[in-house]
């Protein structure tokens, strides 16, 4: 059972590199009793390009039969993503083996306590969650991190109450079928593509029920606001690594679990709560916020869960304590931003390529003196799109 592999003794059996604690793949796989595992390949590889780089997985089985799939994007020993083009066998070995490791704990709860940052000491992870196989996770408080400014409940605490309480709890990245840009090709890409960024969803059953949640792939991004640029956190990337992408997947992977169990859904409560209150009746700003909390883009998970603590520590949202109060011009702005970078790439790759503008806009089915900041959102992606491809192409 899950709960007896959460509570196995890690004393004496662990290691550190690079200032993290971790417990070595064969030795969790032998304190797992050795579970059954089969690494996952795509189109006959042991792994899948993703984002300029790369991730692994291993598909495990549940006590009911149903296979559970961990991934872990292929990092490098500072725990940066290694891009497609470095990529060398040893790293997809090294990662399959760390792949192995996480899903010991993800499924079978052996080793899940390093994951949560309480290193060897079980016991205290253990008390700390509080949740035992017959709670009702919608009563129970849940463990929250402190790590930066803001409240959030991490991917092992929502993991492991959902599981304890359900040891067939099973989670899924959705796939989503793509056009391959330089090949044209249809592939199927744990992501979808938006107009001005990326987007991945997690599909959970808990109890029997099923829940589909939704998530940007965000990071820290030079936003120019009224008051200058500043650098605001949970903002669309237009350029994501497999690393964001990862994290993108465990914030929805907690999420989920808050939405279908209950398990911290006080904890997002009390943040969209707080913003309300702290404006009077009837303000503008009132009005705002409440778009903003409905937006649902600094709910305290999303603000500074860390995607995967084997690899680096939580992420915070120096924007959080602000991001209320400068809502009314933030979402414009970051929206203004992305859009300006897109016509720099584009009319650097034009100038590069000997193309001009006129003959792009006109691609799109435009009078040729139309300016680029003219197109709309959906015209400006497309265009960006057909520059990136020719670009790579050239290369």
């Amino acid at each position: 059972m899950f709960i007896e592999g959460i509570k196995t003794s890690l004393s004496g059996l662990t290691a550190e590199a690079n200032g993290a604690t971790y417990l070595a793949w064969a030795t969790a796989l032998a304190l797992a009793g050795r579970p059954q595992q089969q690494v996952v390949t795509f189109g006959g590889h042991p792994f899948l390009p993703l984002l300029g780089g790369a991730v692994v997985a291993v598909d495990a089985p549940l006590p009911n039969g149903a296979l559970q799939r961990t991934w872990l994007p292929i990092l490098n020993p500072k725990n940066e993503p290694i891009t497609l083009e470095h990529l060398t066998a040893r790293d997809v070995s090294d990662s399959i083996n760390r792949c192995r490791a996480k899903s010991a704990a993800m499924v079978n709860g052996v080793g899940l306590a390093l994951y949560a940052g309480y290193g060897e000491n079980v016991a205290k992870f253990l008390k700390e969650l509080g949740v035992r196989p017959n709670s009702d996770l919608a009563t129970v408080e849940p463990l929250v991190s402190t790590k930066g400014k803001v409240p959030y409940v991490d991917w092992t605490a929502a993991l492991s109450a959902a599981r304890i309480t359900d040891e067939n709890f099973h989670w899924e990245v959705v796939m989503f079928s793509l056009v391959e840009q330089e090949t044209g090709e249809l592939v199927d890409v744990p992501y979808c593509r938006m107009p001005f960024g990326y987007m991945v969803a997690v599909k959970v059953t808990y109890k029997g029920t099923s829940h589909t949640e939704y998530l940007p792939i965000m990071g820290v991004v030079d936003v120019e606001t009224r008051q200058g640029k500043r650098k605001m956190d949970n903002q669309p990337l237009l350029q994501p690594t497999s690393w964001d992408w990862n994290r993108a997947v465990m914030r929805a992977l907690t999420k989920a679990i808050a939405v279908v169990s209950g398990y911290g859904l006080n904890v997002y409560a009390k943040e969209d709560l707080e913003a309300l209150q702290a404006r009077p009746i009837g303000s503008k700003a009132q009005a705002t916020s409440e778009a903003a909390a409905q937006a649902d883009q600094a709910s305290p998970n999303e603000a500074a869960d860390a995607a995967d603590q084997e690899s680096a520590a939580p992420a915070t949202d120096e924007a959080a304590p602000s991001a209320h109060d400068a809502a009314d011009d933030a979402a414009a702005d970051a929206i203004r931003q992305q859009r300006q970078q897109m016509i720099a790439d584009i009319e650097a790759a034009l100038a590069s390529s000997g193309k001009t503008v006129a003959a792009l806009v006109k691609w799109l089915g435009e009078p040729p003196e139309t300016e680029l900041a003219a197109l709309s959102d959906a015209q400006l992606r497309k265009a960006h799109q057909a520059v990136q491809a020719m670009r790579h192409k050239a290369a």
